[in-house]
């Protein structure tokens, strides 16, 4: 399994998809904050329905937390010139998946960025601990990284409005994964 998540081999991913349970792979889903309902079909195990990066990026806060899934939220706290909080992000935590199952795909993940799809990850000059996954569509019309540090996730993705080709071969690795090496290298 693991072998195949870090390779992106997609025959691995449906396999275990359809071992799990589309019902079971649609709760978890839900749980981990997508909002739209996962479609009943083997593609979806592929991440093949519609979700935005704030999506990908809160179910990705659940790998670095023991499976804590954690709100995300653009602006952490305001301070006023004497430096008292006006206001404050609450962070309403919940146990999303269990802390095994959080671990394992956590370890997954940082092969990934190490050994996988995103190893270019160190060559591209960020040498901080890290784990994700690169994903790109069948056509090339979208390319993402969903990563993390343990202490921030981000989800970066690159395609058109109106969907069309990005070009020949652009991938998740090639086009998305500089971009969040970019944003996370001024954010941490």
């Amino acid at each position: 399994v693991s072998y195949g998540l870090i390779r992106s081999r997609n025959t691995m991913s449906v396999r275990v998809g359809n071992y799990a349970g589309v019902a079971k792979v649609k709760d978890v889903s839900k749980t981990a904050g997508f909002g739209k309902a996962m479609p009943e079909n083997p593609a979806s195990f592929l991440g093949s329905w519609e979700a935005s990066p704030w999506e990908v990026a809160t179910a990705y806060t659940i790998f670095p937390n023991d499976g804590v899934r954690h709100r995300p939220f653009l602006i952490s706290e305001i301070r006023d010139k004497s430096n008292n909080i006006l206001y404050a992000t609450p962070d309403l935590p919940y146990q999303a998946a269990s802390t095994g199952s959080a671990w394992s795909v956590s370890k997954i993940l940082r092969e990934v960025a190490t050994t996988g799809t995103a190893a270019s990850m160190k060559t591209l000059g960020f040498d901080k601990p890290a784990a994700g996954k690169t994903g790109t569509t069948n056509d090339f019309k979208d390319a993402w990284f969903a990563g993390y540090h343990p202490t921030l996730a981000a989800v970066t993705w690159i395609g058109y409005d109106t969907p069309r080709k990005l070009g020949d071969r652009e991938t998740g690795g090639g086009l998305s994964l500089p971009v969040w090496i970019s944003f996370m290298q001024h954010a941490l």
